[in-house]
């Protein structure tokens, strides 16, 4: 075809420009993505020899009941009825010569009746001594706490009958990953304009592997089936699996209904009461959240923040 005057780049044949490629893949998040498998390799590992691999944990803590009577208990009644208590207790954590402090608001006259308890009865019945340690015997309103604070004996008493604990039994299933890339010779050979397809196919696939395995110890649900193959097939159990059978109803309602400073700091400082094994736990936490609860924790503090400077700045930002 004839060009007359001028030529400009708008006179070239088709694909007569070869025009400008950077060939590469700019990876927006070159890095993948496992902040848990990140924190995870800090841990100490252990190999399992069996698909299904179990352990055992047990709470450490204080016995507290709660009474469970739809009116007060009356200062002369002895039978206490409860409800399960803090961490799983009943009243089977307790022996006769057991002391109850009766929870009530505190004063300065330190006025709460103590209970001793006289026998166990059931897991949420036992027989008590009111008024023990000189207090005065009240009314015991419904879901009140009781609180044991050790046991009494007289001299030359024979031994209390013998109580004890048995841990709680949790499993996980190891969980069978695959991910490939498949490419022909022909494409190997073949120029792209975006890099090696071998390598970019590799790339792809590494964070496709991290980030499933991140997502199933994240929200995997433990369980064992059989496979069209006939044979078995595994799902591990990721950390809202077993957080489920671990946080308190109340928490995580309020949880989500969390608006404020005040909200967050109700139900966050449960966190602060465990430690790990062998660490001191200090008071640091790390949450793991996405964008939008960070936004709205990031949103509480500020609204019950404030910046107030105590001399004049001389340099740009704030430490």
């Amino acid at each position: 075809m004839a060009i007359a005057g001028l030529r400009g780049t708008g006179d070239w044949g088709t694909d007569e420009r070869p025009k400008n490629f950077r060939e590469m893949i700019l990876w927006l998040n070159p890095n993948g993505s496992a902040p848990l498998t990140a924190l995870m390799s800090k841990m100490a590992t252990a190999t399992t020899n069996d698909p299904e691999f179990a352990w055992w944990e047990e709470t450490l803590s204080i016995v507290r009941l709660q009474a469970n009577d739809a009116t007060p208990i009356d200062d002369t009644v002895t039978t206490i009825t409860i409800n399960n208590g803090l961490n799983g207790s009943t009243a089977q954590d307790l022996k006769a010569g057991d002391l109850l402090l009766v929870e009530t608001t505190e004063d300065t006259g330190y006025t709460a009746e103590i209970l001793q308890v006289a026998s166990v009865t059931s897991a949420t019945v036992f027989e008590a001594v009111r008024g023990a340690a000189n207090t005065t015997a009240a009314a015991i309103p419904d879901d009140t706490w009781l609180t044991k604070i050790g046991s009494a004996y007289e001299e030359g008493s024979a031994k209390p009958t013998a109580t004890t604990r048995n841990p709680t039994k949790f499993l996980n299933y190891t969980q069978i990953f695959k991910d490939l890339y498949s490419i022909t010779g022909t494409a190997r050979a073949t120029h792209a304009r975006t890099g090696d397809p071998v390598k970019n196919d590799k790339k792809r696939k590494v964070f496709d592997h991290s980030t499933g395995i991140e997502q199933a110890a994240l929200f995997g649900k433990a369980y064992e089936d059989t496979g069209t193959g006939g044979k078995p097939l595994r799902y591990a159990g990721g950390l809202m699996n077993f957080l489920a059978t671990a946080v308190r109803v109340d928490v995580a309602t309020a949880m989500v209904g969390a608006t404020g400073i005040n909200d967050l700091m109700d139900v966050l400082v449960d966190v602060f009461d465990y430690s790990g094994s062998g660490m001191t736990g200090g008071d640091e936490r790390i949450g793991l959240c996405g964008n939008g609860a960070l936004n709205a924790i990031n949103k509480a503090a500020q609204a019950a923040g404030t910046v107030q400077f105590g001399e004049v700045i001389r340099v740009y930002g704030m430490n």
